[in-house]
């Protein structure tokens, strides 16, 4: 994780009607196989999980915090750049398309 931290809103809010989120500090995210994304200010925890030996669930969650937290870090200025080539690109993307979709955030339009 980063040192910098990342500027969040005060509290979080989920309007699917809307098709948006406000995402804020020890906000939690039930995503595959039992695995929880907790935001910190610092980045993305993962936690949880309901089988300790499945190696790709686990790397699935990561790759979903890590993509989460590149996101807060560019929506707060402390990123200015999410990949630096088109599979990188694709990888996030993909990443954040997941955790919107386990929000029940319409992500598609984005791509």
């Amino acid at each position: 994780m980063l040192k910098t931290p990342i500027k969040l809103v005060d509290s979080s809010s989920l309007n699917r009607l809307s098709n948006s989120v406000n995402i804020a500090s020890d906000m939690r995210i039930a995503v595959n196989d039992g695995y929880i994304l907790k935001v910190k200010q610092q980045g993305v925890e993962v936690s949880g999980g309901n089988d300790p030996y499945d190696t790709e669930a686990y790397m699935k969650a990561q790759k979903m915090a890590g993509s989460l937290s590149t996101l807060l870090r560019n929506a707060c200025g402390n990123m200015h750049t999410v990949a630096y080539s088109q599979e990188e690109y694709a990888r996030w993307t993909e990443g954040v398309s997941d955790v919107m979709g386990y929000l029940g955030i319409d992500y598609s339009f984005y791509r």
